[in-house]
């Protein structure tokens, strides 16, 4: 009894142990990424390519690296002053070799927020992966015109009030399918179009009219909108036909030839009385 639980007690410490020093090691893979990540990004901002290039691996091609520090210089090109943060930490295993991976949160002094992948090899002192996402954008400064800004939303305005008086002439006519009509006056329809350092997006989208147009600079980032009432578009070319349309149905439909199929009796014919039982004779 007492050699089993000796047993037992020795095994739980050489787990722990190994725990432990698992624990230790592995934590020790992240240990460079926070000053590697600060290398790369002060080497970017201070348009540093040889810089740049000596925090990442050699096995990086000149043609991977340059696309990558031509796209990073773009965003960066600006930022003077940052914060920086470590948002999470784990590892993942491509073609049987494990990678350390530690995920930061990038804060530029006009209040851009960017998330900033490092990853580096088992006890690699250089790394061998960096890529910067736009997280978001709600504080940055905005650096686009007012007098353009009042545009777009003079537009937007524009827009709302165009649906508007659409919705009310569609009220107002004798149209088949009105619900229908009324419900596409407020059908919008635009893109989005964006720059962003050397990659270009374009979305279309469909929705309600009060979809802002609007056109945005922060950051380097430059995204256009330009949302317009298409369904009430529609409507103000086609309203014309569409009543015409009804009201020859409506005249057809009362042109129709009414047949009568009733009796008339004939005038002045008098109609004959019921008969009469004969006198009882006497």
């Amino acid at each position: 009894m007492k050699r089993s639980i000796k047993a037992f007690c020795l095994l739980g410490i050489v787990l722990i142990s190994v725990l432990f020093c698992g624990a230790v090691n592995e934590e020790s893979y992240y240990e460079d990424h926070m000053s590697l990540c600060r290398a790369m990004i002060d080497a970017i901002v201070a348009d540093d390519r040889a810089a740049a290039q000596a925090t990442v691996i050699p096995k990086i091609s000149e043609q991977e690296f340059d696309q990558v520090y031509r796209g990073l210089r773009s965003l960066w090109s600006k930022m003077e002053k940052y914060a920086i943060v470590a948002e999470e930490q784990g590892h993942f295993t491509e073609n049987g070799v494990t990678y350390y991976k530690t995920v930061f949160k990038v804060t530029s002094e006009d209040g851009a927020v960017y998330l900033v992948s490092c990853v580096t090899e088992p006890g690699g002192k250089q790394l061998a992966g960096f890529h910067a996402t736009l997280s978001d954008l709600s504080e940055a400064a905005e650096e686009v015109p007012f007098l353009l800004q009042a545009l777009f939303l003079l537009l937007t305005l524009a827009c709302v009030a165009f649906s508007v008086w659409m919705t009310v002439d569609c009220a107002r006519r004798k149209i088949k399918l009105k619900w229908l009509w009324i419900l596409l006056c407020w059908l919008s329809a635009g893109f989005t179009l964006t720059f962003a350092a050397s990659n270009v997006g374009l979305y279309f989208r469909f929705g309600l009219v009060f979809l802002p147009s609007m056109a945005t600079l922060r950051s380097g980032i430059f995204a256009l909108q330009l949302y317009l009432p298409v369904g009430a578009i529609i409507y103000f070319f086609m309203r014309k036909k569409l009543s015409a349309k009804a009201e020859q149905e409506t005249v057809a439909y009362y042109a129709q030839p009414n047949f009568d199929f009733t009796v008339e009796e004939p005038k002045n014919v008098e109609t004959p009385s019921e008969e009469q039982d004969p006198p009882a004779e006497e």
